[in-house]
């Protein structure tokens, strides 16, 4: 095999995150550790080994950071099957598409979690509370769901942007949104009376 066939082999293959990772080894190597992350608090999860270890690949440093990490650690170890990347974590749970009223969706766009329970989860007001709604929605999948988009939430649900396009994934807003190509005379027209947007 040569050095170039070698390179594109090493490159074609697909790349895994830290929690990824983290989440594999747990599976393989740490089950006791997944037993006890399943059933931990967050004080419990906060001081278990295999928390730690998850603190320290996706190179934390501060205290503050480890509520929000052992939330992360006991919400990964309610997945069995990590899905992948492809579908957004939100999406999964929710709505296939925009639903024209979410309290009475159709029977073939019905999301795996409730309305009612996807207010409560947006809701959620602190790690604990965030880890044991997030929990909910795993089990809800069967345990089959996107490890790394379940990441990018659980660390940035504090962001508002974090929180706002996780609900546009769940009600399947972006299925319904336009492409960029699509602009309509109506969108030029509107920016060109902005003088930000005209400058």
């Amino acid at each position: 095999m040569s050095d170039q066939t070698a390179t594109l082999e090493t490159n074609a293959a697909p790349q895994t995150s830290a929690a990824q990772d983290w989440w594999r080894d747990l599976d393989a190597r740490d089950r006791a550790g997944r037993a006890r992350l399943k059933r931990a608090d967050l004080d419990a999860a906060m001081i278990d080994e295999a928390t730690l270890r998850l603190f320290r690949r996706l190179g934390r440093r501060t205290p503050r950071d480890l509520s929000r990490i052992a939330a992360l650690a006991t919400v990964l170890a309610a997945v069995r099957e990590d899905t992948g990347r492809a579908v957004p974590f939100a999406r999964q749970i929710g709505f296939s598409k925009l639903p024209a009223d979410p309290q009475k969706p159709d029977a073939d766009n019905k999301p795996a979690l409730s309305v009612l329970r996807f207010k409560r989860l947006m809701s959620a007001s602190d790690d604990a509370d965030l880890a044991r709604q997030l929990r909910r929605a795993v089990d809800l999948l069967g345990g089959k769901a996107n490890v790394e988009d379940i990441k990018r939430v659980v660390l940035g649900w504090h962001r508002p942007e974090t929180r706002r396009s996780f609900a546009f994934d769940y009600f399947g807003a972006g299925i319904a949104a336009p492409s960029h190509d699509t602009a309509t005379d109506d969108d030029v027209a509107d920016n060109s009376l902005d003088p930000a947007l005209s400058a």
